[in-house]
Order: structure tokens, then C-alpha cells, then sequence
């Protein structure tokens, strides 16, 4: 949860424009800010890295400056100084996706080529602002306002004459006429990194190993612990627990009806990871398809990939001219994976 942040107006600005800023971006940060009404009404603190090789002269650059100003070097908490910030001023580097993680909003600067991604990952974000580079802004030299939110960054080698404090400090004025959007960009940041990418990671490569087999007496443990996965019951038309005997004797007869069919989705060890059952129904001609996926699977788009393996093993005896999928209302990624197969929602 993002810490509680002074409302509307940054009151704690922290400076910090890379471990190494062989362009000097800090300075001319802290000048801008230095030279406009905000020095009397905030308090900076300028986190210089290890390999600045400006450091002693910025410094005593810093140390001159009027209002507020307090520098750090060699800081190691810097969750700690992010969360106790209300406005970073930052370059547009993988710093910015630690402190969106935190909920501290940000205004970044591009002060080299190999953030150019980075930076146009931002607009989208809402965790965040962009102040562009003076280069592709011949606009910013004269006393036109241009509003940050259309800036684009550079795929341009960036030097320390080309950062731009007046798109800067336009970006700052944003949030002092939005009261409310510094709070926004703070709830934001956490959605945006959530620290979940190894997960999603992680899946996306078992899901390149995965296979669809029948079942088999063995997996009684496993598909049982899926039948009672919270949001498995949830999505069922049974939403009670289910019981181990009970379960031991619905697998038994299931494997024996030759009216039904099991598959499981295994990963590489071939630990189940969802299932597939197809009924078949003999009067009316038709199977019904029922689907469950493992938690670590979901949302990787394997859904579609099982029903398929399972339908191509349907046996050959079996007389099917309609298939159908039993699905709660409310269980809209089921709904979605049917409906890509070509299912109709009859309601």
C-alpha cells in the first residue's frame, strides 16, 4: 500500500537523476528550481550516486542555493527517502519503476539514449510526468506554455545544455492547478509495478512446456486441491466444498463412465495444472466442456490451447453435433476463452 502523501501540493521534493548523471542533469534541476517561487515553499533533498562525478562541485552548488535544500550521498534506504517524499524529479531510468512501486509520483527527464523506452512507458503509466529535452522543443525558447502531457521524448543523444527546466517546472504547475493529480499519479504507481513480473514471467515460460493427457487414478490429490481452489468454486455451478471421500468416489465413477472424459494440463514435472472434462450426452447429441485452470496459469492464454487437445481427443464412438459450456455469469475470462472458440452466449 502506497504511504498517505501530502495532499495537493508536493510539499517534499527529492532530486535524483542517476548513479552516475555524466550530464550534470542534477544541477540544472536544482537551478530551475532554484531560480522559480518554489524554493521558499518546498524542501529538496538531492540524492547524488556513487559515480557522479560532479559531486563536489554540486555540492557547493547546492549548498548556495536559496531556500531549502538538503544533499545525501551514499544512501542505501532508498524505499525509506522515496516514501517520505511526496515528488521525485528523476531521470527516466528503472529508478522510476521503484519509486511508481511505492507510490511516489514523478516527474522524468530523458538524459540518455538508453531510456527512450522507458520514457514513452510513461504517459501511459498515469504514475508519473515527462518533461521532454530542449532539442525537440525549439517551441519551449519562446514564451509559449506548452503542456507537458503532449511532450515526446528524444531518440537523441541528450547533453546537459538540452535538459529542459522550463518544461520542467510546466510539469509542476500541472499538478499545482489538478489538486488531485498528484494523488492519482501515487495510486497509480503501485497498479503500474506491482512487483509481480517474475510471476507473470515464470508462467509465460511454463506455458511452453505444458501438456494435455487423460487422467489418470494418480491425480486424484491434485485435481481435488484444484476443485477446492477458491476461485474454481467460485466459477462453479457447485460452489461448496468438496469433501475427500467425496471426491474419491465421483473420480472413481468418472474414470469408469465411458459417457465422460478427464484431461489434465500438466507442466514439466507433469504436475496437474487444470483440467478438462467433456460429458458426453447421448440423447441430445452433445458434450458439455468444463474448464479449470491452476492459479499460476491464469491469464496466460492456455485455456483455449486445453480445450482444444481435449476436443481432439474425443472418441470416436461418440455421435457429438453441439458442443456446450456451462458458464456462471459472472465468470467473465471463461465467457471471453468460449466465445473466442466460436461458441454463441445463448444467456
Amino acid at each position: 500500500m502506497a504511504p498517505k502523501r501530502n495532499p495537493g501540493w508536493p510539499r517534499r521534493i527529492l532530486v535524483t537523476l542517476g548513479g552516475a548523471d555524466a550530464v550534470n542533469a542534477t544541477q540544472a534541476v536544482c537551478e530551475a528550481f532554484a531560480d522559480s517561487a518554489l524554493a521558499s515553499r518546498c524542501r529538496f533533498t538531492v540524492l547524488v550516486g556513487p559515480q557522479n562525478p560532479h559531486r563536489e562541485s554540486l555540492a557547493a552548488s547546492v549548498a548556495g542555493l536559496p531556500g531549502h535544500w538538503q544533499i545525501e550521498t551514499g544512501r542505501h534506504d532508498l524505499s525509506a527517502l522515496f516514501q517520505s517524499s511526496d515528488l521525485a524529479i528523476t531521470s527516466a531510468s528503472v529508478t522510476l519503476y521503484e519509486m511508481a512501486s511505492v507510490g511516489l509520483p514523478f516527474i522524468a527527464l530523458q538524459t540518455a539514449d538508453n531510456q527512450r523506452l522507458v520514457a514513452e512507458s510513461i504517459p501511459d503509466s498515469g504514475a508519473g510526468l515527462f518533461a521532454s529535452t530542449w532539442d525537440r522543443l525549439p517551441a519551449c525558447r519562446s514564451e509559449t506554455s506548452i503542456p507537458s502531457t503532449l511532450l515526446q521524448p528524444s531518440d537523441k543523444q541528450v547533453r546537459r545544455e538540452d535538459i529542459a527546466p522550463r518544461s520542467l517546472l510546466e510539469c509542476f504547475d500541472l499538478l499545482i492547478a489538478d489538486d488531485q493529480l498528484l494523488h492519482r499519479m501515487s495510486a497509480a504507481g503501485p497498479r503500474w509495478i506491482d512487483g509481480r513480473g517474475a510471476d507473470r514471467i515464470v508462467r509465460r515460460l511454463m506455458a511452453g512446456k505444458l501438456r494435455v493427457r487423460p487422467a489418470r487414478p494418480d491425480d486424484a490429490v491434485a485435481l481435488w486441491h484444484l476443485r477446492n481452489d477458491p476461485q474454481v468454486r467460485a466459477n462453479s455451478l457447485s460452489q461448496e466444498p468438496v469433501s475427500w471421500s467425496t471426491h474419491c468416489t465421483w473420480f472413481e465413477r468418472l474414470l469408469e463412465n465411458p459417457d465422460r472424459r478427464l484431461f489434465v494440463l500438466t507442466d514439466c514435472r507433469d504436475a496437474v495444472a487444470g483440467q478438462c472434462r467433456l460429458d458426453f450426452e447421448p440423447c441430445g447429441a452433445s458434450v458439455t466442456i468444463s474448464i479449470a485452470l491452476a492459479k499460476e496459469l491464469r491469464g496466460c492464454s492456455v485455456g483455449a490451447g486445453l480445450v482444444n487437445h481435449a476436443l481432439a481427443m474425443l472418441p470416436a464412438d461418440w455421435q457429438c453435433n453441439r458442443l456446450v459450456a456451462e458458464v456462471c455469469h459472472d465468470n467473465q475470462p471463461s465467457r471471453a476463452l468460449f466465445e473466442s472458440l466460436g461458441f454463441a452466449n445463448v444467456g
